[in-house]
């Protein structure tokens, strides 16, 4: 998303609250998407559905390679929409076959070791080809990404496992109180990362003077290094519980925040983004399995892309606005610092109870 942001804003000319609308355009078709899907993984064809979303994928980068040529701002957003109607698609499918397996958390943290391992290439090469090639080459690799990822689908089953065994609901009367709140916090979160990691760009050519080639690099060593974050999250499993992961990253993302919102030397852009790009992975494995705990039927788990899409559609805009209000980009701190507070804050009140619970079925099991 940095990439593409600058290279849009680049490319066409936009205001950094206008990349941060094209930001959040992409990501809420994401959530969108994923959320309409979700209440019904269990009775719609998973492998058509999963196709449709790589076919929009192909479509939509090409048509965005077009609106490059075209000069189109217009045709870019449509493009972008349409992009993250698809991922929503794939998302949804993807989280929904990984809730129903016996151990979410190694399955989430192995899903997580692919995220990690493409971003990686993504930000180790994009620079190169948009200096090269320019922007399109951002697009037609996310294209080809799209098409050689098609043969992937012949392993996706068409209906779900557990088909029938759990009542599907397509509303939130669906959901527990427990798993709205454990959503809304998770979007909470993810407009916090989204919002803040979207400028992360912008902040190192304006506040720490680095050349594009230099922040791909730092981004693209920090994605390769982020795999340490679901082999710890697989590693510990629920030996901890829930309650210290979740908790934990949340504080030191604050660390991270502040990090970037008041960068002024290398190392500390360096610091912030390498623990971005851990802590990112290594939460989202641990709150995609607590999702799961919550909902045998993997609804919860599969909505969870989308309230943390919506969060992070809303992060690059709010940060985007609030960014004229203090010098340089130190409301990306104070934002971040007051939406973390009430992240923090409802997942202690969420986990606590759940751990110690199963401490006590522990105790009770031996005496």
């Amino acid at each position: 998303m940095p990439f593409l942001m600058g290279a849009s804003i680049d490319t066409f000319g936009l205001s950094e609250q206008q990349g941060g609308l094209l930001a959040s355009t992409q990501l809420a078709a994401i959530s969108l998407a994923t959320l309409v899907v979700a209440p019904l993984v269990h009775r719609i064809n998973r492998r058509r559905v999963f196709i449709c979303g790589l076919l929009l994928s192909i479509l939509s980068n090409g048509i965005s390679i077009l609106s490059v040529s075209m000069g189109s701002v217009t045709v870019l957003f449509l493009s972008r929409a349409l992009c993250g109607t698809g991922e929503g698609f794939l998302i949804a499918i993807v989280f929904a076959i990984a809730a129903g397996t016996a151990r979410p958390i190694k399955t989430f943290a192995v899903i997580n070791y692919g995220a990690v391992g493409f971003a990686a290439l993504i930000y180790l090469t994009s620079p190169y080809l948009m200096l090269t090639l320019g922007s399109s080459a951002l697009f037609a690799m996310m294209l080809a990404t799209a098409l050689l990822s098609m043969p992937l689908s012949r392993w996706v089953s068409a209906v779900s496992p557990s088909k029938g065994e759990y009542p599907v609901s397509t509303s939130l009367r669906g959901y527990s109180r427990q798993s709205i709140v454990a959503l809304l916090m998770f979007g909470l979160f993810a407009c916090v990362m989204g919002g803040t990691f979207a400028f992360a760009q912008r902040i190192g050519i304006n506040s720490i003077g680095l050349g594009l080639e230099r922040i791909g690099l730092i981004i693209g060593v920090a994605a390769i290094l982020a795999i340490s974050g679901p082999w710890l999250a697989s590693l510990l499993g629920s030996r901890i519980g829930q309650s210290i992961p979740i908790i934990s990253s949340v504080i030191i993302y604050t660390g991270v925040v502040f990090c970037f919102a008041f960068a002024d030397s290398q190392w500390m852009f360096i610091a912030a983004i390498l623990l971005h790009a851990v802590i990112a992975v290594f939460a989202t494995t641990f709150l995609s399995a607590f999702l799961a705990s919550l909902d045998v039927s993997g609804r919860v788990a599969a909505a969870g892309p989308a309230f943390a899409g919506m969060g992070s559609a809303a992060g690059p805009s709010i940060m985007a606005f609030a960014i004229p209000w203090l010098p340089g980009y130190q409301a990306i701190g104070w934002v971040g610092l007051f939406l973390l507070f009430i992240v923090g804050s409802g997942f202690l009140a969420l986990t606590l109870p759940i751990d110690r619970n199963h401490s006590n079925k522990g105790a009770v099991a031996c005496p």
